[in-house]
């Protein structure tokens, strides 16, 4: 009997101990299972805060960014101004100090354009000259919000030609808004070379009310006139107390003396390569190419204006869409971007309309105030088609 125990005391062991190792050897959840899940949370907590973000932030009218853009530009003449008379500001004699210009700039500005482009008027706003260094939104017609999102908005307006010359420009400006508010974040000019104007009679009518606006102007008609070469222009014909004058649309250029059917001298272009109608791509349609295109990928950097840039590139192409997520992203980091320098080192045709180009590129990028100089070497592959130049690939090297 004894020994019957000891066998059954044994046996319960067993089982027992049998029972605990089972439970230990269960299957358990791996430890992929509670990451994924952690990240599927961290990321929709992320997505969230970004919407609250976004919803926080203010959005405008076109009325109130029509105020805020005009008044931003105002307000830091209005600063280079003042201080310069304060302070006897000359360029050649007494150039301006920027330490004391800075601080007041900042008040309507964005530290990244104050400590670069509005730092590099400075060195040249007080000239004893008519030069108009920085654009006056009072005076431009044809207003348009070309991008309004939460905390940030960008507008296009037209400043027609004014009898010093100053004018004829397409006029880009961004705001930003920041815990100080709204401000100035960067503004471009496109000349009527680059972009013509196209102006209408009744916006021409529009920006002469607000230049002379006791100054009693009719439209009478449009037409064409020709110049000594045979060139075609479209003309806008109005009339004054002094008489007939005509205005050239492209450019608003006006032209005190006009009769239709008698070619007239128009003035003078520059000989700029018109990168809208390329017939035969040469050294010099290379170099303006490249040029023209970094300098437009920086400003739409800075406006945060993809549309800038998007017909140097196939419309659903890869590059496309990397360049088109450059712009965002950089912009959304607040990095600005200036060309410095470009050089083309070497440029070779690959097929009948298919161009190797080899550049280096020096940059300046600014964040904040902080401006660092970078230099870049690229290959751009440039295709000629349709009188037109695109960029279906591009690389460092």
């Amino acid at each position: 009997m004894g020994n019957l125990y000891i066998v059954a005391i044994i046996c319960f062991l067993w089982l027992v101990l049998s029972a605990c190792s089972e439970t230990k050897s269960a299957p358990a959840p791996t430890p992929k299972e509670p990451e994924s899940e952690a990240t599927v949370l961290v990321d929709v907590d992320e997505s969230a805060n970004e919407t609250q973000k976004s919803s926080s932030l203010p959005v405008v009218t076109n009325e109130e960014a029509k105020q805020l853009a005009t008044d931003s530009l105002k307000n830091v003449i209005q600063t280079f101004d003042i201080l310069g008379k304060q302070e006897g500001w000359d360029s050649e004699e007494k150039p301006a100090d920027f330490q004391l210009l800075s601080p007041r700039l900042k008040e309507f500005a964005t530290s990244s354009l104050v400590a670069t482009k509005l730092k590099t008027i400075a060195t040249s706003y007080y000239c004893q000259c008519d030069e108009q260094s920085i654009p006056n939104l009072a005076t431009t017609v044809r207003f348009k919000v070309i991008n309004n999102r939460p905390g940030q908005f960008s507008i296009s307006a037209i400043q027609p030609l004014d009898e010093k010359g100053n004018g004829g420009t397409t006029i880009y400006l961004n705001m930003k808004y920041g815990k100080d508010g709204w401000k100035l974040n960067e503004w471009d000019e496109m000349t009527y070379r680059q972009k013509p104007l196209d102006i209408s009679s009744d916006e021409y009518l529009e920006y002469l009310k607000k230049i002379t606006p006791n100054e009693a102007v009719s439209f009478n008609k449009e037409t064409t006139i020709e110049d000594e070469h045979g060139n075609q222009e479209k003309i806008l014909l109005f009339k004054d107390d002094s008489g007939e004058f005509g205005v050239l649309a492209k450019s608003s250029e006006r032209i005190n003396e006009v009769q239709e059917d008698v070619p007239v001298t128009l003035p003078l272009e520059d000989n700029d390569v018109d990168l809208n109608k390329v017939t035969e791509v040469d050294a010099s349609v290379v170099r303006s190419f490249t040029e023209t295109y970094l300098r437009d990928l920086t400003e739409a950097i800075n406006l945060n204006e993809f549309d800038r840039i998007q017909h140097y590139f196939e419309k659903d192409s890869t590059l496309f869409s990397e360049q088109q997520q450059l712009v965002k992203t950089l912009y959304d980091r607040t990095i600005r971007e200036d060309l410095a320098t470009v050089e083309v080192l070497e440029w070779t045709s690959k097929e009948a309309n298919s161009y190797e180009v080899k550049t280096k590129e020096v940059m300046n990028i600014t964040i904040n105030e902080h401006t660092e100089e970078k230099e870049y070497y690229r290959v751009y592959t440039i295709v000629h088609e349709n009188e037109k130049l695109v960029i279906t690939q591009l690389e460092s090297y």
